[in-house]
């Protein structure tokens, strides 16, 4: 404080406080830290992902080490990440899956910085104003657990949805394949080989017989042309198919035989003959 005075008439002296005020003390201004850390978190870009992938790009490494100062000025925070795939996969089940493999690489790349908050994830799937990216919120501690469980049971749902899903592909495949496999024609069976003996009956007509097994069963002239049939064996292959006793043999597979010596006509008819199979 201060004064001083002035003249005035008549040997007067006016005397003026010019006391000026104290300043005025400000009280320190008290900030609730979850206030202070949820303006910094508001203000980060998200941690963004290459296309398809869980493998952050650089401005995203950049995004997450920025977060990462944050949790670590924060530590008794917790928080929750949100993750998104805008990619157009099969369904909204597949962009789901992989938005929460994208929050667990983020948090797996944040506890690598040596963050040590509670962090749940949360996988948004997609939705349209978000990008391939990892967001961070504040959250309470019981919401961490539950965001944990629900992922849990997500992903189980999505491993059995998966399983089914490739088990019809692979059963549709697998009956594509079958269907496009032509059967193969079954192989003609082998020709049975046969002999065709021409024999003249007593009229003179040229009978032919179709025989099938050997032995014939007949009996003729030793060393004597023609060959007349002059008896049958037991169970004569040859009477079976309509050889009568004596019918004259003059042609074998259609070779005529009559006017050969008998031994000529005997080899040949009996390599014929040789070439079928053995009657049962």
């Amino acid at each position: 404080m201060w004064c001083c005075a002035s003249a005035k008439g008549d040997n007067q002296v006016e005397v003026m406080d010019t006391t000026e005020p104290a300043p005025e003390v400000q009280a320190p201004i008290q900030t609730d830290p979850k206030v202070l850390a949820k303006g910094k978190l508001d203000q980060l870009d998200g941690i963004t992902f290459k296309s398809r992938t869980t493998e952050m790009t650089s401005s995203g490494i950049s995004n997450a080490n920025a977060y990462a100062a944050v949790l670590k000025e924060y530590p008794q925070m917790t928080v929750k990440l949100m993750g998104y795939a805008s990619e157009p996969l099969p369904s909204h089940e597949h962009n789901k899956q992989l938005s929460r493999d994208r929050c667990r690489a983020a948090r797996e790349y944040l506890e690598g910085q040596q963050c040590r908050n509670q962090m749940g994830i949360c996988g948004e799937g997609k939705v349209s104003s978000k990008a391939d990216e990892v967001r961070l919120e504040l959250c309470d501690e019981d919401q961490v657990q539950s965001l944990e469980a629900t992922a849990e049971e997500e992903d189980i749902a999505f491993s059995r949805k998966e399983e089914e899903e490739k088990r019809k592909q692979r059963a549709e495949e697998a009956a594509a394949a079958a269907a496009a496999v032509q059967p193969e024609p079954p192989a003609p069976p082998a020709p049975q080989p046969q002999v065709t003996l021409g024999f003249k009956d007593s009229s003179g007509a040229l009978v032919k017989v179709q025989l099938l097994k050997r032995p014939l069963g007949v009996t003729v002239d030793i060393d004597k042309m023609p060959l007349i049939i002059k008896s049958f064996k037991p169970d004569s292959h040859a009477q079976e198919c309509g050889v009568a006793i004596g019918m004259n043999l003059v042609e074998v597979q259609g070779q005529d035989i009559s006017k050969k010596e008998y031994k000529e006509a005997w080899d040949i008819l009996s390599a014929e003959v040789s070439n079928l199979p053995m009657k049962d």
